[in-house]
């Protein structure tokens, strides 16, 4: 809220990477004043970079004056929309809020003010143009998606489409748009947008958390009709007396200083809101795992065999209103690869002069049993070495993205060349489709060199993975969290590693079901400890408790790595 008052929310989100159309970020009621940010962003440079054109050119003709004009827009445009596109292809989301990749759409507007409507051109030149107008736009809304990534390329339909039309004039012109589309409704339309833009995205925010996430058509239906008398009630009460009363004509300045003290009024309680909210976050976050001696302590509640009595706690643990920098603290430490980034990261743990090797592969799931892998190695003496990237399972035979593929290729080198291993630890969470052999192929040809060397390869099976992200819950619930879990049927157990490992010689599965989830049941916190931080995404608070559970599965198989340091 205090971004959006201030006109800096898309850059808030930018930072915050987040994905405007992913159904696992739950949206805030204001998110949708991104695009207000961008717009108000423009227009502080816009007015200058026309004065300076202007200046430049004031001795020309009139009509050269706009032909200068309509080249530096032209500039603009460009260089607006070859940034978007580059950015699109190495950082997607943050590129979808950023005002310099987004600036080409609104110079459109100014080079077609520099062009005119086409008044003098044939009727029926101005109705096609139309018509592929109306396509573009109308077509957009039923094509696009979350999986058209290329902000530039997708973004041109619409406003080539809106471009066109403008271009061609009144739609009136056209029977067809004279019948399907009568000029007053058109107007009337217009007239509410702004209104209708404010309140559509609050009203959808709110439906979803009172009624699910599945919304009934009928529902959707009465959501619009509410959308546009909201909107029409605020643009008769508030929107036209603050722009055409008399206030408004009369004491601009006076208008200018109620807006600032209004947006003043929203940022004040907002940012200090905020500050409150933090800190009673951060004293939430520094509260131990292990707060009552004798109870249990995260899987250990899951454990038949365990004497630790399985609550009650005073608080969960890391609360769930804690949001975390980002899906694993190896990020900031250096030692882990975004999705999106090149190159490769390693960093050794435990005991760097230890004749055991012990290595972690694989996705941000491997990154999140880090904690409990790093555990072991400090306890028993490895030297753990860790490579990590997000979203690329590990795997030589599947294509993928260039930057996953050269990840693979250069950490299988450097597996090589560092070992002898004695232990190599891996996990994913990637789907491969209804074919699953292409991917089974692929991680008998990453594991085989492993195994011929003599590693004990040790694939650690996925976590289950939620219908809807149990923190939304939790936060609702947290006088019974116990009400969030999940039915079993409900989860997704799959795992093509374990299936991969049923048939090659030297690779284990270690199986932590148990310790997620029972018979009838996926639990969202055990022993005092909330598991999920996301919808797939395992907390490091639970993970660590796991780390004996591991080590007595992997020890059946590698008796001799455990007990004794090295």
């Amino acid at each position: 809220i205090t971004a959006s008052a201030l006109f800096v929310e898309n850059w808030a989100l930018a930072a915050d990477s987040v994905d405007y159309l992913a159904a696992s970020d739950a949206p805030t009621p204001v998110q949708h004043f991104w695009s207000l940010s961008v717009e108000e962003q423009f227009y502080l440079v816009w007015p200058g970079l026309l004065a300076i054109v202007y200046g430049l050119s004031v001795r020309l003709r009139p009509t050269r004056r706009i032909a200068a004009l309509a080249v530096a827009l032209g500039l603009v445009v460009g260089l607006s929309f070859a940034y978007s596109l580059a950015l699109s292809l190495t950082e997607p989301v943050p590129a979808f809020f950023n005002t310099g990749a987004r600036a080409w759409e609104f110079g459109t507007g100014g080079l077609l003010a520099c062009l005119g409507v086409a008044t003098s051109a044939r009727r029926a030149l101005r109705r096609t143009a139309a018509g592929i107008g109306w396509t573009l736009i109308v077509g957009s809304a039923f094509v696009f998606d979350h999986s058209l990534a290329i902000l530039g390329l997708v973004t041109a339909l619409p406003v080539g489409g809106a471009a066109l039309v403008i271009w061609a004039g009144d739609p009136s012109q056209s029977w067809l748009f004279r019948r399907a589309i009568p000029g007053a409704v058109l107007r009337g339309l217009a007239e509410l947008s702004f209104a209708a833009y404010l309140w559509h995205w609050p009203i959808l925010v709110f439906a979803h958390q009172l009624a699910g996430e599945s919304l009934s058509h009928a529902l959707r239906l009465l959501l619009v009709v509410l959308t546009f008398a909201l909107a029409w009630a605020t643009n008769l009460l508030i929107e036209r007396p603050v722009r055409f009363g008399p206030l408004a004509r009369r004491r601009p300045a006076l208008t200018a200083a109620l807006a600032a003290a209004l947006t003043l009024a929203v940022v004040a309680p907002t940012a200090g809101g905020l500050v409150l909210f933090q800190r009673s976050v951060a004293a939430a976050a520094a509260v131990p795992v292990a707060v009552v001696p004798g109870l249990c302590v995260g899987a250990e509640a899951r454990d038949p065999d365990s004497d630790c009595k399985d609550g009650p706690y005073a608080v969960l643990v890391p609360s769930p209103l804690v949001e975390p920098d980002g899906v694993s603290v190896l990020h900031g430490m250096g030692c882990a690869v975004r999705y999106t980034d090149p190159g490769t990261k390693s960093c050794v743990f435990g005991d760097p002069q230890s004749d055991i090797s012990v290595a972690l592969v694989g996705d941000s799931h491997a990154m999140k049993m880090w904690p409990a892998i790093k555990r072991l190695a400090e306890e028993n003496g490895w030297r753990l070495v860790t490579f990590l990237r997000g979203a690329c399972m590990y795997s030589l035979a599947v294509a993928d993205t260039q930057e996953c593929d050269d990840w693979r290729k250069d950490v299988a080198e450097r597996l090589a060349e560092e070992g002898p291993w004695d232990l190599v630890f891996t996990a994913t969470a990637l789907d491969v489709g209804a074919n699953p052999e292409p991917a089974v192929a692929g991680l008998h040809a990453a594991w085989t060199p492993l195994t011929d060397a003599g590693a004990q390869v040790i694939v650690i099976e996925d976590n289950p993975r939620l219908p809807a992200p149990a923190k939304r819950c939790v936060v609702d619930h947290m006088d019974d969290v116990s009400v969030c879990d999940v039915p079993r049927a409900d989860v997704r157990l799959s795992d093509i590693q374990v299936r991969a490992a049923q048939d090659q010689t030297g690779v284990h599965v270690v199986d932590l079901t148990p310790f997620y989830c029972d018979d009838t049941t996926c639990v969202v916190s055990a022993g005092g400890v909330l598991l999920y931080m996301d919808s797939a995404h395992i907390n490091d608070e639970y993970t660590v408790t796991l780390a004996p559970y591991i080590a007595a599965q992997v020890a059946e198989v590698a008796p001799q790595l455990f007990g004794a340091h090295h």
